[in-house]
C-alpha cells in the first residue's frame, strides 16, 4: 500500500508561510503514522509468507532427498546383513535389527562391518512392516539337532548349535554324570568310600526284589553279633 505524501516542510526562512506550512505539516503526521504502520504489518505478514514457502520448499527438498536415498536403497536391497558375505560395492542396502541401512564406502568383507555399531553403515529407514510399526528382532536358528543340543553366540550375537569342541560345552560335558558310572557303584552294587575302608551293597544273589528298612533310631545295624536288651553281647555258635 501506499503512503499519502507530507506537505511541505515549514522553514524559519520564510516567515510569512511558516505558521500555515507548520500546521499543515504537524496535521498530516495522525495519518503518516497510520499509514506507516499498516504498511509495516503488511511487510510482517509478506515476510512470515516468504518464510514459510522457504520452509515448505526445504522440506519438499528433504523428502525429495530421501525418497531418492530410499528408492536407491531399494533398487540394491541384498537382504538381511546375517546373510551376505564376501567383498560389497556401494550402492548397497541391507536390513538389520528391524531397520535398513545403506553402505557408504566399498567392503572387502561385509561381514566384517556390522550395522548400527560401525560407521560404514548409514541409517536409511525404520522397517515398518512389523504389526503396529513395532520392531521385530528374529535371529534365525539353525535346524535342531535330533539329539540334546546347546546354544551359544554367534559373532553377531544371535544364537546358534553349540559342539563339544567349545570351551564352555566342553567343560560342562566333561563335568556331566552318566548313569552307574560312579566309581564303586554299578547296577547291582553300591559302594561307600571305595577308595578305601568300603562299605558294600550288594543285591547279587537276591531272587526278588528285597526292601530295607532302617530303624527309626540312632543304633547299629545287625550283624554278626547282635547286642540283647541287657547290652550285653550274644555270640552264636555252631555245634560241632
Amino acid at each position: 500500500m501506499s503512503i499519502t505524501p507530507l506537505p511541505s516542510i515549514p522553514s524559519r526562512s520564510d516567515p510569512a508561510t511558516f505558521s500555515a506550512k507548520a500546521d499543515a505539516f504537524l496535521g498530516a503526521l495522525p495519518t503518516f503514522a497510520t499509514e506507516a504502520n499498516a504498511l509495516e504489518a503488511n511487510v510482517n505478514a509478506m515476510e512470515a509468507n516468504v518464510t514459510a514457502k522457504d520452509a515448505t520448499a526445504a522440506a519438499a527438498a528433504a523428502t525429495a532427498s530421501a525418497a531418492s536415498a530410499l528408492a536407491l536403497a531399494a533398487a540394491n536391497y541384498k537382504g538381511e546383513w546375517s546373510a551376505q558375505s564376501g567383498a560389497a560395492t556401494i550402492p548397497y542396502c541391507v536390513s538389520h535389527l528391524g531397520r535398513f541401512w545403506q553402505l557408504s564406502t566399498n567392503l572387502a568383507n561385509v561381514a566384517a562391518k556390522t550395522p548400527g555399531a560401525d560407521a560404514e553403515w548409514l541409517q536409511i529407514e525404520k522397517d515398518y512392516s512389523a504389526e503396529n510399526s513395532t520392531e521385530i528382532v528374529q535371529y534365525p536358528i539353525p535346524a535342531i539337532p535330533t539329539s540334546g543340543y546347546m546354544l551359544k553366540a554367534a559373532a553377531d550375537g544371535s544364537p546358534a548349535t553349540a559342539t563339544n569342541t567349545d570351551t564352555d560345552v566342553a567343560d560342562a560335558v566333561t563335568k556331566k554324570h552318566t548313569k552307574n558310572t560312579d566309581t564303586g557303584t554299578t547296577a547291582t552294587s553300591w559302594k561307600i568310600n571305595s577308595g578305601g575302608n568300603e562299605a558294600d551293597l550288594q543285591t547279587t544273589g537276591l531272587t526278588a526284589d528285597r526292601d530295607y528298612k532302617f530303624p527309626d533310631i540312632d543304633t547299629m545295624l545287625v550283624g554278626a553279633a547282635a547286642t540283647a536288651q541287657n547290652n550285653f553281647e550274644i555270640i552264636e555258635y555252631t555245634a560241632a
